[in-house]
């Protein structure tokens, strides 16, 4: 049996299955790209842009510049509650950034990021995770591209199925009627434990009437990984139970009357190495929760 055949794995997490296990919210979509200001906390950075839009959710890429400091996690081992967990912090003084998704909403009221950025340390070597508030904009700083949602919005809140924080797309009810018919639309999306998120991104656009898509700034885990690697073009296993994806991009098409996605991913493993790769179709279920936005397109 070959690798890409077998079987994909599975998670038990201990509490209640959710559903639907693809939570969708359409919406239309205002943008701007803006340098960081240096100094600043990169998540605070990200809410002052979208709040500066008149919208409390949205999502982010980040590119270049550098980070000083940088407080992160990575995948960490479970407890008799989460099957999955974060490792202790871990401080880097200085970083340049490669290259950052971020889901931007509310948690209990307040504004709040999730971000998962990779970056090159000192020595030449690529880490990642996910950030905490803690990380700074350094100089020069990095620029972000910023999509705001007129008509829906992220919340964060404790998944009763696995214990831990996730956020989910909910409507937006605007007070201010926003007529521009050039905005284009976007669906976004959470994704739940142990679906494949090739064939979840697959059903976002069906349930859209999306002949063609974009995949834009996707972040969440993963149970380890299958992809096929850039390197040597076979099948690489990454070990779980989890792996944090610093972005999820790709595209999707219709060829021969059925939608098909080729969906490049980067992630952190358990021991902080950093893998990419193009994912294999149908082998890589979620492991706690996952964030995808999906633009349509020509």
């Amino acid at each position: 049996m070959q690798t890409e055949d077998l079987p994909a794995p599975r998670l038990r997490h201990p509490g209640p299955r959710g559903w639907p296990r693809l939570k969708t919210q359409r919406s239309r979509v205002v943008s701007t790209v803006q340098a960081l200001h240096p100094g600043e906390p990169l998540t605070a950075e990200l809410i002052r842009i979208t709040a500066a839009m008149g919208v409390v959710g949205g999502y982010a890429e980040v590119f270049s510049g550098t980070m000083t400091p940088v407080h992160y996690c990575v995948p960490g081992a479970g407890d008799e509650r989460h099957l999955v967990s974060y490792s202790p912090t871990r401080i880097r003084r200085r970083a340049g950034l490669l290259y950052g998704s971020a889901t931007i909403g509310t948690r209990d009221g307040e504004p709040f990021v999730h971000g998962h950025f990779s970056w090159m340390e000192p020595d030449g070597l690529v880490r990642g995770g996910h950030i905490w508030p803690e990380t700074r904009i350094g100089d020069p700083a990095p620029v972000a591209a910023v999509f705001g949602l007129l008509d829906a919005g992220w919340i964060s809140t404790d998944d009763p199925e696995t214990g831990m924080p996730a956020f989910e797309p909910h409507p937006v009810q605007r007070k201010d009627r926003v007529m521009d018919d050039s905005l284009t639309t976007t669906t976004v999306a959470r994704v739940l434990p142990n679906e494949d998120i090739t064939d979840a991104v697959l059903e976002a656009c069906r349930a859209a009437g999306y002949d063609k898509a974009v995949v834009r700034a996707g972040l969440g885990s993963l149970i380890g990984a299958r992809f096929r690697d850039h390197r040597t073009g076979g099948i690489r296993e990454v070990d779980g139970p989890g792996t944090e994806v610093i972005s999820l991009t790709g595209f999707v098409t219709r060829e021969d009357d059925r939608l098909h996605a080729t969906l490049t991913c980067t992630l952190v493993d358990r021991h902080g190495d950093v893998h990419t790769g193009v994912l294999v179709p149908g082998a890589n279920p979620v492991a706690v929760t996952f964030e995808i936005a999906v633009q349509p397109a020509r």
